[in-house]
C-alpha cells in the first residue's frame, strides 16, 4: 500500500517539474501556477504515467490543488498495487 506522503511528494515533484515553479500541497493549479486546460491535461498524463494509473474523466474538474490530485491517487494506486500482486 502506498501512502499519502509519497503520493504526495511525487504528485509535488511531478507538478513542480512541469510548472517550474515551487509547489506545495496547497498550490493551486489555475491561480498559483495559472496552468490552462492544456497544462492540467499534460500534468494528469504525467500524473498517470508515474502512477500507472488512469485518472476518471469526471474526476478531473475537482482536481484544483496538488492535495486534491494527491487524495484522488490513493484508490487508485493502491487498487494498482494490488493488482499487480495478482
Amino acid at each position: 500500500m502506498t501512502s499519502y506522503e509519497t503520493i504526495l511528494a511525487d504528485t509535488i515533484e511531478i507538478t513542480s517539474n512541469l510548472a517550474k515553479k515551487p509547489v506545495t500541497e496547497n498550490t493551486n493549479l489555475v491561480a498559483d501556477l495559472e496552468m490552462d486546460s492544456i497544462g492540467i491535461a499534460e500534468l494528469v498524463a504525467d500524473i498517470e504515467d508515474r502512477f500507472k494509473v488512469v485518472i476518471p474523466m469526471e474526476q478531473l474538474p475537482t482536481l484544483r490543488t496538488v492535495r486534491d490530485i494527491a487524495q484522488n491517487l490513493i484508490p487508485l494506486v493502491n487498487a494498482s498495487d494490488n493488482s499487480e500482486g495478482i
